[in-house]
């Protein structure tokens, strides 16, 4: 996987994953979180709601004897700035900038439904909150989902030629083979927990979700050029529906599933689900343009040149990126890193969208899908749960 564009396309914003605060990272940004309070008073509500703290989902799957062994071998890599590090602190950091939120939304359309009382989960979940300890499972299976999907993402594209010649660049490719070994334990236990559940369309539907999560980066890896002039809202739906929206779907139908919901109610469940996670990535990658706190004007600015922003911009101008490029060529980083992306003027680029008619466009888009979600909750009956999926929404399109 290549990490060339992980530096100067890095986004802080609010995370899609803990709270909409956590860094985005170039071309595959992931949501981040300002300090909200509408936003923080959601999460915790949602918390209480479920009986269930999501904050210590990663932790638990990451304090497994083979993950600790993995932990033990971190400190090798101190000073070389490899991904993995930042990686394994954002899985463990509990505070604002948790990143439980997928599996905590899994948790709340699990409640939001109930369990027909035919099910075979019933009776255990009218002992835990309304929430069968299969569902649970889900819930903490879709945090793993995301959180191998991460430390892969982290993996550096190293020159062969190089790895060798220094400890640095020997440090790096060990983290690298760590990253490799960290993710598929991940997934291997996510497959096998899969297998519990004792459901082939559940199976079917996360198998799914890891596929397109899967293609997802593979598009992003090949992808040789930015957007061009034929960029536009489809565009950018496409591939993130791949990166963030198919997980959150495919969970929250399997949620369902397991509790033995028919198909209309499953179908809600999923426009819900794609629609929450698309609103909140887009939601994320606004920030960098309107969020000065955050990202100060007198400092360069961060984002994702694939950002619902910059494609809504070029769609709206006609203005290609290659209008705005400095220089290009292949070159190669620190440490051996390959790095053949474009130079591209990011503080005229953060100009002209901040100024532009995108800004408005991306609120939009915001309102476009949390609308789109609030309408696949009006097919739950009304409960605590389904407040808490409404508030949820609304602390991502009102701020």
């Amino acid at each position: 996987m290549s990490v060339t564009t992980n530096v100067r396309l890095m986004s802080s914003v609010p995370s899609a994953g803990g709270t909409p605060s956590e860094a985005s990272v170039g071309a595959d940004s992931e949501p981040v979180t300002s300090a909200s309070p509408d936003w923080d008073r959601a999460m915790s509500d949602a918390e209480k709601i479920v009986g269930y703290s999501t904050s210590y989902f990663s932790l638990r799957c990451l304090l497994s004897d083979e993950i600790s062994n993995v932990a033990l071998h971190l400190r090798k890599l101190v000073g070389t700035n490899h991904p993995l590090l930042e990686t394994a602190k954002r899985l463990t950091y509990t505070g604002h900038s948790n990143m439980q939120t997928r599996g905590l939304i899994v948790l709340l359309m699990s409640k939001a439904a109930g369990h027909p009382t035919t099910s075979i989960d019933f009776i255990d979940a009218q002992q835990s909150a309304g929430i069968s300890q299969r569902q649970r499972s889900l819930a903490e299976m879709t945090e793993m989902i995301y959180s191998a999907h991460l430390i892969h993402r982290g993996i550096l594209n190293l020159q062969p030629s190089l790895l060798l010649q220094s400890k640095k660049a020997m440090d790096l490719h060990f983290g690298n083979k760590m990253s490799v070994l960290s993710g598929d334990f991940l997934l291997a236990s996510v497959w096998k927990g899969l297998g519990e559940l004792r459901d082939t369309k559940v199976v079917e539907l996360m198998a799914t979700a890891i596929g397109d999560f899967m293609e997802g980066q593979f598009i992003i890896e090949t992808e040789s050029t930015f957007p061009t002039t034929n960029a536009g809202k489809d565009f950018w739906e496409e591939r993130n529906f791949l990166r963030v929206g198919s997980l959150q779907a495919n969970s929250c139908q399997s949620a369902l599933q397991l509790s033995g919901h028919d198909d209309r109610l499953q179908v809600n469940a999923y426009d819900f689900g794609r629609n929450i996670a698309l609103g909140w990535q887009a939601f994320t990658e606004l920030q960098p343009f309107i969020d000065s706190y955050m990202h100060p004007l007198n400092t360069a600015p961060t984002f994702d040149l694939r950002s619902a922003p910059v494609v809504l911009h070029i769609e709206n101008n006609g203005q290609s990126l290659d209008e705005i490029v400095l220089s290009g060529g292949e070159g190669e980083g620190e440490a051996g890193v390959a790095d053949n992306s474009p130079q591209y003027d990011f503080n005229k680029l953060h100009s002209l969208v901040r100024n532009g008619p995108a800004i408005d466009k991306t609120r939009q888009l915001i309102r476009e899908y949390t609308d789109k979600a609030l309408q696949a909750l009006e097919g739950f009956p009304k409960s605590d749960a389904t407040n808490a999926l409404s508030n949820i929404v609304f602390a991502i399109r009102e701020q």
